[in-house]
């Protein structure tokens, strides 16, 4: 009995070394890779906040931001110029290319798209560019559109919403602001909300 334990503890002993020398690596892989992936996005943050246009921060929800931060910051770490993300539905692809940007990039990539009835007919495209011209992020929604009626809650909030910054437009709050319009007559209310009753929801 004595010979049999003393012949196993050595195996065993070995196997915790093992063990032992197996986790350390996990750690120490893990921490490399958080001390990477905060670096890339110390950098990337920044240039994401200043870079994007403010047509994209009100456009684009905070959930779905926070997805496209991710890939970018995923492209810079793997050095990889494009990606393209589906939601889990499959009714919604976001297209992320870094580097130059070229004529004829958008009817490339729609050619990409699933061509699926089953998720409808492509009924929205928004169409970002960084500010420095080195990111293109295109947003593509499959599905069938509704015509706005404005009388949905929803509805009624975002026409509201919508007249709150055209108003602001009028005012001038953005007069500094290349990336807005001047005030226009086609930004008073009864053209607003003319405008929107030609719009799909």
């Amino acid at each position: 009995m004595l010979q049999r334990l003393s012949s196993k503890t050595p195996a065993r002993a070995l196997s915790v070394r093992m063990l032992s020398s197996v986790t350390e690596s996990t750690a120490e892989l893990t921490e490399s890779l958080q001390s990477l992936q905060k670096e890339t996005a110390a950098k990337t943050v920044p240039w994401f906040l200043e870079n994007m246009p403010a047509a994209y921060f009100r456009a684009i929800t905070k959930e779905d931001r926070l997805e496209h931060l991710n890939a970018i910051t995923s492209l810079v770490n793997a050095q990889q110029p494009e990606i393209l993300l589906s939601s889990p539905d499959k009714k919604v692809y976001s297209y992320i290319r870094t580097g130059e940007q070229y004529p004829g990039l958008l009817s490339k990539i729609i050619e990409q798209l699933p061509n699926d009835s089953s998720i409808g007919q492509l009924a929205r495209v928004k169409i970002f560019s960084s500010l420095d011209d080195t990111l293109a992020l295109d947003v593509f929604r499959f599905g069938r559109q509704e015509p706005f009626r404005n009388a949905t809650p929803e509805e009624k909030q975002a026409l509201e919403s919508l007249q709150e910054f055209c108003n602001d437009i009028q005012q001038g709050k953005y007069k500094n602001d290349e990336s807005i319009p001047a005030p226009a007559p086609c930004f008073e209310p009864a053209a607003v909300e003319s405008f929107a009753n030609m719009c799909n929801t």
